[in-house]
């Protein structure tokens, strides 16, 4: 079962073009951190938030349907971690979400105001969960060391000047917090990104009919992932979850209003049921 939870319909970027990818930074979307030289992040703990709490600020060129959007992004963090986002005050470390060219973040925490950009082609709740994702601490997860053993990278087909963008770091440098190679992960590279040619991918899953690129929401394993990382409390995940993965069908159809006893119980994430601990999204 996945969980695939921030749009309705797959997302898809047009072959050879991901807004994701459209800043030029490295690996696309990514801003050089001051502890680049480690290229760790998740093991590295001055980049984690203390307590997993991200103070947020949002540019004021973002119109009301847009900053629906990201807090719809924020409230998939709060009900499947504990992440969690909140308004900034007069925090020192906080992200600053604004509109530059295409979408980019930093890994983690970089000390003071961070950018993360949502540009154009950027207002999807799977691409913001991404690039949250980045800022929370992860790198894409096609960098991983045992990347060859799932995937396959067509060098032949990269751009000029993208190789880079396809490297991958040393255990000692990545921590996988002991889960196996995600296709499914919300972080992991399309098939045809970076392509110099529209029809020939970059990158290819070894496993037969297994689907990369996916930008709807978390899958199952970036949820542990992320939990793992900030040590959250388990019982927390445990009860903002479906016992049955026909649930969001069935409330689709209006059951968590005909049958409250038995779906509120059993579909309590597909029932709305799993609300942030009174935690504002959006002022």
């Amino acid at each position: 079962m996945q969980l695939k939870l921030g749009i309705a319909k797959y997302f898809e970027p047009e072959k050879g073009f991901d807004p994701l990818h459209k800043s030029g930074h490295f690996e696309g979307d990514i801003l050089k951190p001051k502890f680049i030289e480690e290229r760790n992040a998740i093991r590295d703990n001055r980049m984690k938030w203390p307590h997993g709490a991200i103070p947020y600020v949002i540019a004021n060129t973002f119109d009301h349907q847009e900053r629906s959007i990201i807090a719809r992004a924020i409230e998939e963090y709060h009900k499947n971690t504990c992440i969690r986002f909140f308004p900034r005050n007069n925090e020192n470390d906080f992200v600053f979400i604004t509109r530059k060219e295409g979408c980019f973040s930093m890994i983690g925490r970089d000390g003071g105001p961070q950018l993360l950009s949502l540009g154009d082609g950027c207002m999807f709740v799977g691409i913001i969960i991404h690039e949250f994702m980045h800022a929370v601490g992860f790198w894409h997860e096609q960098s991983r060391a045992d990347r060859d053993n799932y995937v396959t990278i067509l060098w032949e087909n990269i751009q000029q000047g993208q190789t880079h963008n396809f490297a991958k770091y040393t255990d000692g440098r990545l921590h996988h917090l002991n889960e196996p190679y995600d296709y499914d992960s919300i972080m992991h590279y399309g098939p045809y990104d970076f392509t110099k040619f529209r029809n020939r991918p970059t990158i290819l899953p070894k496993q037969r009919n297994a689907l990369i690129g996916q930008r709807q929401g978390f899958s199952q394993t970036d949820v542990r992932k992320i939990n793992k990382l900030y040590q959250c409390n388990t019982s927390h995940r445990k009860m903002c979850s479906d016992s049955d993965n026909q649930c969001r069908g069935w409330a689709e159809r209006g059951e968590c209003k005909k049958n409250p006893k038995w779906m509120l119980s059993n579909c309590k994430k597909s029932c709305n049921q799993c609300h942030a601990d009174n935690t504002t999204l959006l002022t």
